[in-house]
């Protein structure tokens, strides 16, 4: 149910290393992350638009989770700190043409003609966000 990469240490420069590693990269014009990802129109105008695109994705049933509650609280500082640099959108697997893990948590860091981030899990490290920013 939750991000399958879990590990605790005292080392910050470990977790860090972790923490990236938790993160699928694919080259924006492979198949895998293109137009062709997104099965709905609304998705697809938004990714030609330009426009930097976090979508994310998370099933009902773990509200009541912990890490639902860091995951979100991360979420919302984010967005707040980015302001209108990206567009937020809640999403499920059905709306991206794309294999993910059997998971319904992720997120999609996406852009036209940038490289894709995808985390398949919930972020609850907010350093993720931040690497993800620099590149």
């Amino acid at each position: 149910m939750f991000c399958k990469h879990a590990l605790v240490s005292h080392n910050i420069l470990f977790v860090l290393t972790f923490t990236i590693s938790g993160c699928n990269f694919s080259e924006p014009n492979s198949p895998r992350f293109s137009a062709g990802i997104f099965s709905s129109r609304e998705l697809l105008h938004h990714y030609e638009s330009g426009k930097s695109l976090l979508l994310f994705a998370y099933s009902n049933d773990i509200s009541a989770f912990e890490a639902y509650t860091d995951w979100a609280a991360y979420l919302n500082d984010f967005k707040q700190s980015q302001g209108n640099n990206f567009l937020f959108i809640r999403v499920v697997k059905a709306d991206l043409n794309i294999k993910l893990s059997e998971s319904d948590e992720f997120t999609l860091f996406e852009k036209k003609g940038y490289t894709s981030y995808l985390y398949e899990g919930l972020i609850v490290e907010p350093q993720v966000y931040n690497i993800l920013i620099e590149r």
